[in-house]
Protein backbone atom coordinates (compact mmCIF):
# COMPACT_ATOMS: atom_id res chain seq x y z
CA UNK A 1 0.00 0.00 0.00
CA UNK A 2 1.46 3.34 -1.05
CA UNK A 3 1.69 5.98 1.68
CA UNK A 4 -0.34 9.15 1.22
CA UNK A 5 1.37 10.91 4.12
CA UNK A 6 4.07 12.89 2.34
CA UNK A 7 5.17 14.62 5.55
CA UNK A 8 5.80 11.25 7.26
CA UNK A 9 7.59 10.02 4.14
CA UNK A 10 9.84 13.09 4.26
CA UNK A 11 10.57 12.60 7.98
CA UNK A 12 11.42 8.93 7.40
CA UNK A 13 13.69 9.74 4.45
CA UNK A 14 15.66 12.71 5.83
CA UNK A 15 18.08 12.34 8.78
CA UNK A 16 17.27 14.15 12.01
CA UNK A 17 19.23 17.33 12.73
CA UNK A 18 21.55 17.88 15.66
CA UNK A 19 19.45 18.93 18.68
CA UNK A 20 16.23 17.42 17.28
CA UNK A 21 14.10 15.33 19.64
CA UNK A 22 13.49 11.81 18.35
CA UNK A 23 12.11 8.44 19.38
CA UNK A 24 15.11 6.17 20.00
CA UNK A 25 14.81 2.39 20.12
CA UNK A 26 16.64 0.94 23.12
CA UNK A 27 15.88 -2.74 22.86
CA UNK A 28 15.90 -5.19 19.97
CA UNK A 29 12.27 -6.06 20.71
CA UNK A 30 9.23 -3.91 19.94
CA UNK A 31 7.79 -4.19 23.43
CA UNK A 32 6.21 -1.13 25.03
CA UNK A 33 8.88 1.08 26.55
CA UNK A 34 11.58 -0.07 24.13
CA UNK A 35 11.43 3.39 22.51
CA UNK A 36 12.35 6.52 24.50
CA UNK A 37 12.58 10.24 23.87
CA UNK A 38 16.07 11.32 22.93
CA UNK A 39 18.05 14.27 21.63
CA UNK A 40 20.29 13.92 18.55
CA UNK A 41 23.89 14.80 19.35
CA UNK A 42 25.35 13.71 16.03
CA UNK A 43 24.54 11.93 12.77
CA UNK A 44 27.23 10.22 10.68
CA UNK A 45 25.98 9.84 7.09
CA UNK A 46 28.91 7.60 6.10
CA UNK A 47 27.69 4.78 8.36
CA UNK A 48 24.10 6.04 8.83
CA UNK A 49 24.36 6.09 12.63
CA UNK A 50 23.27 8.50 15.34
CA UNK A 51 24.54 9.48 18.76
CA UNK A 52 21.42 10.13 20.82
CA UNK A 53 21.22 11.40 24.39
CA UNK A 54 18.43 9.93 26.54
CA UNK A 55 16.15 12.80 27.67
CA UNK A 56 15.64 11.19 31.11
CA UNK A 57 19.30 10.34 31.75
CA UNK A 58 21.63 12.94 30.19
CA UNK A 59 24.62 10.75 31.02
CA UNK A 60 23.25 8.00 28.78
CA UNK A 61 24.39 8.39 25.17
CA UNK A 62 23.30 5.77 22.67
CA UNK A 63 24.92 4.84 19.37
CA UNK A 64 22.04 3.77 17.12
CA UNK A 65 21.59 2.77 13.49
CA UNK A 66 19.39 4.97 11.29
CA UNK A 67 16.43 2.54 11.47
CA UNK A 68 16.33 2.72 15.30
CA UNK A 69 15.69 6.48 15.32
CA UNK A 70 12.31 7.96 14.37
CA UNK A 71 11.79 11.65 13.77
CA UNK A 72 8.78 13.03 15.63
CA UNK A 73 5.79 14.61 13.94
CA UNK A 74 3.36 16.72 15.94
CA UNK A 75 0.93 17.29 13.09
CA UNK A 76 -2.07 15.03 13.48
CA UNK A 77 -4.02 16.12 10.38
CA UNK A 78 -2.46 13.31 8.32
CA UNK A 79 -3.39 10.59 10.81
CA UNK A 80 -6.26 8.30 9.97
CA UNK A 81 -8.12 5.57 11.76
CA UNK A 82 -6.08 2.36 11.63
CA UNK A 83 -2.66 4.07 11.36
CA UNK A 84 0.05 2.50 13.52
CA UNK A 85 1.91 5.07 15.61
CA UNK A 86 4.31 5.51 18.51
CA UNK A 87 2.53 7.31 21.36
CA UNK A 88 3.98 8.59 24.64
CA UNK A 89 2.94 7.14 27.99
CA UNK A 90 1.47 10.02 30.07
CA UNK A 91 4.04 11.93 32.14
CA UNK A 92 6.98 9.86 30.81
CA UNK A 93 9.47 9.88 27.96
CA UNK A 94 8.68 6.26 26.97
CA UNK A 95 6.75 5.38 23.84
CA UNK A 96 4.34 2.53 23.17
CA UNK A 97 2.99 1.18 19.89
CA UNK A 98 -0.61 2.16 19.29
CA UNK A 99 -3.28 2.20 16.60
CA UNK A 100 -5.36 5.30 15.86
CA UNK A 101 -8.98 4.39 16.63
CA UNK A 102 -10.61 7.76 15.92
CA UNK A 103 -9.69 10.32 13.27
CA UNK A 104 -8.20 13.47 14.85
CA UNK A 105 -10.33 16.62 14.63
CA UNK A 106 -7.45 19.06 15.04
CA UNK A 107 -3.76 19.31 15.84
CA UNK A 108 -2.81 17.20 18.84
CA UNK A 109 -6.21 15.51 19.01
CA UNK A 110 -7.25 11.97 18.34
CA UNK A 111 -7.57 8.72 20.16
CA UNK A 112 -5.37 5.66 20.13
CA UNK A 113 -5.24 2.31 21.81
CA UNK A 114 -2.28 0.22 22.81
CA UNK A 115 -1.61 -2.21 19.97
CA UNK A 116 -1.03 -5.04 22.45
CA UNK A 117 -4.60 -4.78 23.77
Amino acid sequence: KKSTNTRRDFLDREPAAMGEQVAAKLAKSNEDGSWVLGNVLQYDPSCQAYLVQDEDDVNRVLSLPYEDVRRLDDFSENLRRGDRILAVFPETTSFYRAVVVKNPKGQGQGQSRNSSE
